[in-house]
């Protein structure tokens, strides 16, 4: 897969990268955090882009097309949630615990 197959999906730095193109294992919370790339979803009726999982209340990570960042959504309240400017970004909080859903 390339970046020019996503369209709009700010996902160039995920795909460059070999370790997350293979997922990333949270091994505290006993889930893939971050699925493999070939797992990637495309929900076209909110686009975005579903790439991971916190385990909880249904909340999906990935990207919106056409904005920058790494996301949360949340199902319950229908509402995005912007996490961090990027997917390494994301991963160094979520692991330092300075990003929590």
């Amino acid at each position: 897969m390339k970046p020019m197959d996503l369209g709009g999906f700010p996902v160039t730095s995920h795909l460059d990268d070999p370790e997350l193109r293979k997922g990333i294992w949270d091994e505290p919370a006993q889930l893939l955090l971050i699925e493999p790339v070939e797992k990637f979803e495309i929900r076209e009726q909110d686009l975005f882009l579903f790439v991971g999982r916190p385990g909880v209340d249904g909340i999906e990570f990935g990207y919106r097309s056409g904005m920058d960042g790494f996301w949360a959504y949340y199902p319950v309240d229908d509402e995005f949630v912007l996490l961090a400017n990027n997917i390494q970004e994301f991963l160094n909080g979520w692991y330092d615990g300075s990003i929590t859903v």
